[in-house]
């Protein structure tokens, strides 16, 4: 785990650091056609999961190199990341419902997109848990895109 966390704050100090470059570098690739259509299915699968208590499903959204960083938590790494991720959102915060919109998408590399978006996660009489934004590298596999770093942060209650 603290590797982890050492690795997380490393990509959060590399971006700053070549920030401009990367930027640059970004607006050469175009985002895949169809790419939109499979991650919009993958985003409501990943609802899907809480509602059936299904988390085979839910694992089944991630790479298996994937880092999930959640507010308030140590980064989720690895393999083990998206189950260790699962059973805290359904089983201690009662996830059972919710909502991503993707509001950009941005191709990185041919194999790799950038999603923004916003976020709503419901309990079981869907009412509001929490909502906010998030940013996920997609990564193309041998089975389709799936998330390979995942950040979110919800937004304050006023």
């Amino acid at each position: 785990m603290k590797t982890c966390i050492n690795l997380s704050k490393f990509f959060i100090f590399f971006f700053l650091i070549i920030g401009s470059k990367t930027i640059a570098q970004v607006s050469k690739h175009e985002v895949p056609s169809g790419t939109l259509k499979a991650i919009t299915e993958s985003n409501k699968l990943y609802f899907e999961a809480f509602e059936k208590n299904d988390s085979t499903l839910f694992i089944s959204r991630y790479t298996e190199d994937c880092w999930i960083m959640a507010p308030d938590v140590p980064t989720f790494c690895g393999v083990d990341a998206p189950i260790g991720f699962y059973q805290i959102a359904y089983g201690q915060l009662g996830i059972r419902y919710g909502k991503k919109t993707t509001t950009s998408l941005l191709g990185t590399t041919n194999n790799m997109v950038a999603e923004t978006g916003v976020f709503e996660f419901l309990d079981v009489n869907k009412k509001l848990i929490a909502k906010g934004n998030y940013l996920v590298l997609w990564k193309k596999t041998a089975t389709g895109w799936r998330m390979f770093r995942d950040s979110f942060n919800g937004d304050k209650e006023n």
